[in-house]
């Protein structure tokens, strides 16, 4: 039960939430807080968009039916690529910036990012003449960029707040919390996908399936 296993998850939310303000102080244990709520508000659909992108004519017609070594390994050495050149841009340009300005930047690129993803899984991109490999590898390239700058100033944060001589140990505590609040993302969004009816499972009738996909 999709729900059940919502509401577990929920409940292991607030307990880790406890655990963190239990045993760890200060400035340390706000930041293991900001990391897991803000893995866990990530809502993830990947497990439908890829029946979204991959879906063939008969399952899904208005689809774009790119090839799933397109959207594995394409898009996955694109948004590598990406992710090399931006770190370099971080270093060269914007290691000076508040972490603070960085985060607000960073949410309100992507929140312009899940926009584009409105308009293509409405097919409005293709109403308008924008090819579909064009908008998905732009779109996907720029979210690899944002994740990555995103992540690394919070990265050099922890880092100055690691208690000498422990820095192992923190950053794999840092990595935890942050890789668990994934993990509660992943599960809130099959929970959502479920209880919008968005099951797609590459056959004939899919198109149902994606109707509420943009919302």
């Amino acid at each position: 039960n999709i729900y059940l296993v919502s509401g577990i998850a929920l409940g292991w939310f607030i307990t880790l939430l406890i655990y963190n303000f239990l045993f760890f102080r200060g400035p340390i244990a706000k930041f293991n807080a900001f990391l897991l709520i803000q893995a866990s508000l990530y809502i993830d659909i990947d497990s439908a968009a890829i029946y979204f992108y991959t879906d063939s004519k008969e399952s899904y017609p208005e689809g774009p039916h790119f090839p799933r070594e397109f959207v594995t390994m394409g898009l996955g050495c694109l948004a590598l690529v990406a992710s090399f050149f931006c770190t370099l841009l971080y270093n060269r340009y914007m290691r000076t910036w508040k972490v603070w300005t960085m985060l607000i930047m960073t949410a309100s690129l992507w929140f312009c990012l899940c926009m584009m993803d409105c308009i293509f899984f409405t097919r409005l991109n293709t109403k308008i003449g924008i090819p579909d490999w064009l908008f998905v590898t732009s779109s996907g390239a720029f979210k690899s960029v944002i994740n990555t700058w995103s992540f690394l100033p919070l990265m050099l944060l922890y880092a100055q707040l690691c208690t000498p001589g422990l820095e192992a140990t923190m950053l794999s505590v840092q990595h935890a919390f942050h890789n668990i609040g994934n993990v509660f993302s992943d599960v809130w969004g099959a929970c959502l996908l479920h209880h919008m009816g968005i099951r797609p499972v590459d056959k004939e009738g899919d198109t149902k399936h994606f109707d509420n996909l943009w919302v």
